[in-house]
């Protein structure tokens, strides 16, 4: 690893940031009456793409917050356990367009070209480290280990109760970015069957932090056949669980991968919305294979178990130890079982927003006549958003205050066409979210700026600076 390389390339990320002209300076109106213009909740990629894009568009009393302590943001140190990204190395991240700025730059400058090259996609270790050197570089402030407990309105902002060091207290903002990734927009799908059926201590969802050390020489079930599946599989075979059971209920695993248009993270938020509900049923529903190297990575443990058709209808503790039923006559005993279900989009699950939450839209509230469809269901929990990501009101001209939030997670899927937060999403994503943040900024503006350029304006130098050069036609000598 060249520290070599490295220096060099954080003096051609200054270079280059230099060549696209100075930052500009903030522009936006200062009000006394609220300590930020944005605050930032999440400070993973989205919440570092977005605070950078807001600095390079003038917009800087900005916060960001984040509720873990450094190094632990996000999930890829923490909950993740894939060991590459399942997204392609060459697609763009949050460089937003700078070249010395992107994972391919930060690597080579490292490890080489021809290491780069070699790799097939991006190691997720590599990854948390990228962007904790994206931070530094940027000089990106984050106030670690603070959490929102809660979001209400004021008259023409927002008041946020945070958490830091065990003191609860408040500041005020006049926008609001919530980039908390998949559980953001609501909670981990658990089955029913193992909350009702198990204690605590017997199962546990993906998106905790597990301690699979703790699993050694004991029996695990994993519920799900995605990629987070296969991943909390592997991980538990590989520090020495005796078998693991993973329950697909499917007759065979997914294998083809959805179709998807170049230009559809585009495009798609402008189309109406049938052809968005359209799209929409007809993706969600493609469960997305899990990558091969996911599969083979479990699949090379000989005491790794794939049942198929094994839909869990039963969970119950008898002795300590989990029993869970497939089948009428078909049960399987276990000391811990892993759900890798995903999440469940739902709004009304975020405690921060419980003051709000009622007058917050949703695609059921925009489309009621599909509330009794199985095919929408899940869909229409989704929030209804805005082109800018903003939340919208239930009920028009009840809570205006809901146009200061703009939620960049996975609740954004049916309006915007794809998981919005995830590493594909950030190039279209986060201009979009900035652009909307900075024409909200300055139409709520508009008329203290305009009073302001209405002044007579100040002389940028005075008479005297040609006050000599002054002729009357009559004094001008003929050429």
């Amino acid at each position: 690893m060249s520290a070599t390389g490295l220096s060099e390339l954080n003096q051609q990320v200054q270079r280059s940031l230099h060549l696209l002209g100075d930052l500009p300076a903030n522009w936006v109106v200062p009000r006394a009456d609220v300590d930020h213009d944005v605050a930032i909740i999440g400070a993973g990629q989205t919440g570092l793409a977005a605070l950078f894009g807001l600095r390079r568009a003038g917009v800087t009393r900005v916060t960001l917050l984040d509720g873990a302590q450094q190094g632990a943001t996000g999930s890829w140190l923490t909950k993740a356990r894939m060991n590459v990204l399942r997204t392609p190395k060459r697609i763009g991240g949050p460089e937003l367009g700078i070249p010395a700025l992107s994972f391919q730059a930060w690597y080579e400058a490292q490890h080489g070209a021809e290491r780069y090259q070699a790799i097939g996609r991006i190691d997720r270790h590599d990854w948390g480290a990228y962007l904790e050197w994206y931070r530094e570089v940027l000089e990106l402030p984050v106030r670690f280990a603070t959490r929102l407990i809660s979001v209400e309105p004021a008259h023409d902002h927002l008041v946020l109760t945070l958490e830091s060091q065990g003191r609860r207290f408040t500041e005020t903002t006049r926008k609001l970015v919530l980039a908390t990734g998949g559980v953001g927009s609501g909670r981990p799908n658990i089955p029913d069957v193992l909350v009702t059926g198990l204690p605590p201590a017997l199962y546990s969802h993906t998106d905790a932090s597990i301690d699979f050390s703790t699993l050694r020489g004991k029996a695990v079930a994993v519920v799900g056949a995605g990629s987070s599946a296969f991943d909390a599989a592997a991980v538990a075979l590989e520090q020495g669980a005796s078998r693991v059971h993973l329950l697909c209920r499917r007759e065979d695993l997914p294998r083809t991968g959805g179709r998807s248009h170049p230009a559809l993270l585009e495009v798609y938020p402008w189309l109406d919305d049938e052809r968005r509900l359209a799209l929409a049923s007809l993706l969600r529903p493609r469960t997305p294979p899990p990558p091969k190297d996911s599969v083979l990575r479990a699949t090379r443990h000989e005491n790794f178990h794939l049942h198929l058709n094994a839909a869990l209808q039963r969970a119950e503790a008898i002795e300590g130890r989990a029993v869970l039923g497939l089948g009428e006559h078909t049960s399987l005993e276990v000391d811990f079982v892993v759900a890798a279900t995903g999440y469940e989009i739902d709004l009304r699950h975020r405690t921060e927003l419980s003051a709000l939450v009622d007058d917050i839209a949703t695609w059921a509230d925009r489309h009621p006549q599909l509330q009794q469809s199985p095919r929408h269901a899940s869909l229409l929990r989704h929030p209804y958003l805005d082109q800018g990501y903003e939340l919208t009101e239930k009920r028009t001209g009840q809570a205006p205050y809901l146009r200061h939030i703009h939620l960049f997670s996975f609740g954004g899927t049916v309006s915007f066409g794809g998981h919005v937060g995830d590493v594909p999403s950030l190039p279209v994503g986060i201009p979009r979210l900035v652009a909307a943040l900075v024409r909200n900024l300055f139409v709520e503006d508009f008329q203290p700026w305009l009073e302001s350029i209405s002044a007579e304006p100040r002389p940028v130098f005075d008479r005297a600076d040609y006050a000599g050069a002054v002729r009357t036609l009559a004094e001008t000598t003929p050429a």
